[in-house]
């Protein structure tokens, strides 16, 4: 699993007031191979390092497994290191 730019542009969610987004206002596409699976609200805090991961929303057909859930944290674990963030904090509400 990956964060993954798609390399087009879209609106992002933040210029949209929080009662009309679908998602969090930075929201990361995840990609498993060749699969979109869903999408991950990471949002670093380099002051005090640590990455939250606020959210993450599956695609249909999609099921979390904890072999899926492993990879998605070893996954954001080096996207925190890129943030420069020592830390990863991820919450339970974020399968939806």
């Amino acid at each position: 699993v990956r964060p993954r730019s798609s390399g087009h542009m879209r609106i992002v969610s933040r210029y949209f007031p929080q009662e009309k987004r679908k998602y969090g206002a930075y929201v990361l596409p995840m990609v498993c191979g060749e699969r979109f699976i869903g999408r991950a609200e990471a949002v670093p805090d380099r002051k005090s390092g640590v990455l939250q991961v606020r959210n993450i929303w599956y695609e249909d057909g999609v099921r979390e497994t904890k072999a899926l859930r492993a990879n998605v944290e070893r996954c954001m674990c080096r996207f925190a290191a890129f943030n420069g963030c020592a830390q990863l904090q991820m919450t339970d509400n974020g399968s939806e």
